[in-house]
C-alpha cells in the first residue's frame, strides 16, 4: 500500500438527548461547546479532530497497560444533535461513520432517541460501543477525576459498587431486548460476537481514557484495512450544513472520508433535483481541537485529505440540502465528469420508493433523514405517495386530500408548517404528524391509525341492526297496548329505539319506540340493564307472553356485515348472533348461505 495513506477513523457520537455526548466530546477537546448550545442541546453537526499526539497523552496509562500502539493518524468525531440520530451522515452503500459511539446516561437506560440510533446502526451495520455515561451520578458514588474506570471503581464502596453492577446488567439487559449481546468491555473475549459497554463520566473524565483506548484498539484491529485512501485521489464527501457564514457568505460544512479536495477544484454535488455544478475558492479548517460548527477561526488550506471535517466556500450552493454527496475533481479528471454525475444522481435515487400507490406524504430537512424515514415506514409495511425535502407547503396538503384516510397524513421530520398550512390541513382533514425523532412520529401515526380504525368500527356498527336479548319482566306491564309498555331485563348486546324486534319463535311483535332507564329516556341499553320498553304494536297477553325473550329482527344483509365484522362484538353478543340466526333460519332456509 505504498501510494495509499491511513486515515483517520470517523466515528459518530450520538445519544439520546442530555445523556451527555457533547459534553464528552468538550472532555477529550479540553473545550466547552456545550455551554454555547441553546438549552445545553447540540443544535447542528459538528466535527472535531483529535490529533494522535493528543491521544497518546491521554491514554498513556492504558495503552501501555493493553500494550497498544497508535497507529492511526487521530480520531475525527462527528457530534450529531440531540434531537436526531445520525441521519445525515450517510454516503453511498451505507453511513459515513467507520465505528459509532452511542452514550446512554447509565441512571436512565435506552430512552426513544436510544432506540432510533440503536435501529439505524443495524440497519446500516455500523460497529459501535456504548458509552455508560453519568457513573458519578450513581447514589453514593466518590469521583475520582481523570481516572481509568479500574481506578476509581476499586475506591468505591461495597454498596456502590453493587449498584453500579445493578444498574448496568439493568442496561445490558435492555440492548439484548434489541438483538445486542453486550457486556463490560473488559469482560469480552471476542469483540465481534459482543458489544462493549464501557463506563464512563463525561463530566469527570472517569472512565474516559478507557473509552478511547478500547476505540483506538477496536479500530486498528478489526477496520484498519477500510481506512486507506488514495491521497491523489478524487474527493469524496457529504455536506453536513448549508449556512451563511461572515464575510464568505454562503458555505457548506463538510466531511471528506475518502481521497483529497483542492482549492480550484470542480466541486460536484448531487441534490435531490439533480447535481449541482460550481467550483471551490475556499477550504477552511478549524483549528486542531476546535469544533467545526463552534469556531470562528478557521486556517485556509490548498489541499485537504481524507478524513477531515471543514467548510467549503463556493458560489451557486443556495439550493444545496444538508445529506447531500459531493465529489471533488482537479483538473486531470474533469473529462470524466459524466461518470461523476452519473454516481451521484444514482446515489439520490437509492432514496426510492413506489410513487403510484395510495400512501402518506413525508418532509424532511435533509437527504439523509428522509432516507432514514424512508425506510423506516418501508419496514413498517407504510406506504408513501411522495417524499421530499423541506417545509410543508400548500401543495403536499393538496396531494394528502386525495388518499383514503388512513393514508391522509404528513410525517414531517425535523422540519415546519405554518399556521397557514395547519389550518388548510385541519380542513381538509389531512393529519400533519412533526417531530424531530422519527419514532414519535411512527408513535402518533400508530395513534392515529387505531383512532380512524375505531372510527370504521363504529360506522359499521351503525350502519346495521345490532344483536341483543332481553327478556320480558312479567310482573312489570306498565301499559297493555298502543303502545304496550313493559318492563325488560337486556341479557346482551345493545338495545336502540326504532328497531323491529321479534320473540323466540321468529314472530314479529313491533318497533322499539322508546326506552326509559331509572325514570330517564335514554337512547340504548346495555347488558345487565333493567329498563321500561314501549313497542309501538305490542299487545300484552296477545303477541307479548310472560316469559317472552325479544331479539332484533337482522336481515340479511346487516347479518352478513356482523359475521364479516365479527370481531368487534363480545363472546355474549357472538352467541346471541348465532341465536339469531337459527331463529332466522326457521323461516328462511338460506338465510346464512353464503356468509
Amino acid at each position: 500500500m505504498a501510494d495509499k495513506k491511513l486515515r483517520q477513523p470517523i466515528i459518530s457520537i450520538l445519544a439520546h438527548v442530555d445523556h451527555g455526548k457533547t459534553t464528552l466530546l468538550d472532555y477529550i477537546r479540553n473545550t466547552n461547546v456545550v455551554r454555547k448550545e441553546a438549552g445545553g442541546i447540540t443544535q447542528h453537526i459538528g466535527a472535531s479532530e483529535i490529533p494522535k499526539d493528543v491521544l497518546v497523552e491521554r491514554c498513556k496509562t492504558l495503552l501501555k497497560k493493553y500494550n497498544i500502539s497508535v497507529e492511526i493518524p487521530g480520531l475525527l468525531f462527528i457530534d450529531t444533535p440531540g434531537h436526531e440520530a445520525f441521519t445525515l451522515l450517510r454516503k453511498r452503500g451505507g453511513n459515513l461513520a467507520d465505528i459509532a459511539i452511542l452514550v446512554i446516561d447509565i441512571n436512565e437506560g435506552v430512552k426513544p432517541q436510544t432506540k432510533e440510533s440503536l435501529e439505524i446502526l443495524k440497519q446500516y451495520k455500523t460497529p459501535f460501543i456504548i458509552a455508560a455515561n453519568k457513573i458519578d451520578r450513581i447514589s453514593g458514588w466518590k469521583s475520582y477525576k481523570n481516572e481509568d474506570f479500574m481506578s476509581t471503581f476499586n475506591k468505591q464502596r461495597e454498596d456502590v459498587k453493587q449498584l453500579f453492577y445493578n444498574k448496568v446488567y439493568e442496561l445490558i439487559g435492555q440492548l439484548s431486548e434489541y438483538g445486542f449481546n453486550a457486556d463490560l468491555y473488559f469482560n469480552i473475549d471476542d469483540f465481534t460476537k459482543t458489544l462493549a459497554v464501557v463506563p464512563i463520566s463525561a463530566l469527570t473524565g472517569e472512565g474516559v481514557e478507557d473509552l478511547l483506548t478500547i476505540l483506538i484498539g477496536l479500530v486498528q484491529k478489526y477496520i484498519k484495512n477500510n481506512l486507506y485512501i488514495d491521497p491523489a485521489g478524487v474527493g469524496k464527501g457529504v455536506v453536513l450544513e448549508v449556512k451563511e457564514t461572515k464575510g464568505l457568505g454562503k458555505t457548506l460544512d463538510v466531511i471528506l472520508y475518502d481521497g483529497a479536495i483542492r482549492k480550484n477544484d470542480t466541486l460536484l454535488i448531487g441534490n435531490i433535483d439533480g447535481v449541482v455544478e460550481t467550483r471551490i475558492k475556499a477550504l477552511l479548517k478549524p483549528k486542531p481541537l476546535q469544533e467545526l460548527r463552534a469556531s470562528n477561526q478557521f486556517d485556509q488550506y490548498n489541499l485537504i485529505t481524507a478524513a477531515s471535517g471543514f467548510k467549503i466556500s463556493a458560489p451557486d450552493i443556495d439550493n444545496v440540502v444538508a445529506g447531500s454527496q459531493f465529489i471533488a475533481l482537479p483538473e486531470k479528471e474533469k473529462k470524466n465528469k459524466d461518470l461523476y454525475v452519473e454516481e451521484l444522481t444514482q446515489d439520490v435515487e437509492t432514496i426510492a420508493f413506489e410513487k403510484d400507490v395510495e400512501g402518506v406524504i413525508v418532509k424532511a430537512d435533509a437527504l439523509g433523514s428522509l432516507e432514514a424515514i424512508i425506510n423506516m415506514l418501508k419496514s413498517k409495511g407504510i406506504e408513501i405517495k411522495e417524499a421530499g425535502i423541506g417545509n410543508v407547503v400548500k401543495k403536499d396538503v393538496l396531494l394528502a386530500e386525495t388518499m383514503p384516510e388512513e393514508k391522509r397524513v404528513i410525517f414531517a421530520f425535523n422540519v415546519i408548517a405554518d399556521e397557514e398550512i395547519k389550518e388548510l390541513a385541519k380542513s381538509k382533514d389531512v393529519k400533519i404528524f412533526q417531530s424531530p425523532v422519527i419514532y414519535h412520529l411512527l408513535e402518533k401515526y400508530e395513534e392515529y391509525l387505531e383512532e380512524v380504525k375505531k372510527k370504521k368500527e363504529r360506522e359499521i356498527l351503525e350502519s346495521v341492526v345490532y344483536p341483543f336479548k332481553m327478556k320480558f319482566l312479567e310482573h312489570f306491564v306498565f301499559r297493555q297496548s298502543k303502545p304496550a309498555i313493559i318492563g325488560a331485563e337486556v341479557e346482551g348486546g345493545i338495545v336502540k329505539t326504532k328497531v323491529t324486534i321479534m320473540n323466540q319463535e321468529g314472530k314479529i311483535i313491533g318497533t322499539i319506540m322508546g326506552l326509559q332507564k331509572m325514570g330517564e329516556n335514554v337512547s340504548e341499553a346495555k347488558q345487565g340493564d333493567q329498563i321500561a320498553v314501549s313497542i309501538d304494536k305490542g299487545v300484552v297477553g296477545r303477541n307479548i307472553k310472560p316469559g317472552d325473550v325479544f331479539y332484533p329482527f337482522i336481515p340479511k344483509e346487516h347479518y352478513r356485515i356482523l359475521k364479516e365484522n365479527i370481531a368487534l362484538l363480545n363472546d355474549n353478543e357472538r352467541n346471541i348472533l348465532e341465536e339469531i340466526k337459527e331463529i332466522m333460519k326457521k323461516h328462511d332456509k338460506l338465510y346464512d348461505v353464503g356468509v
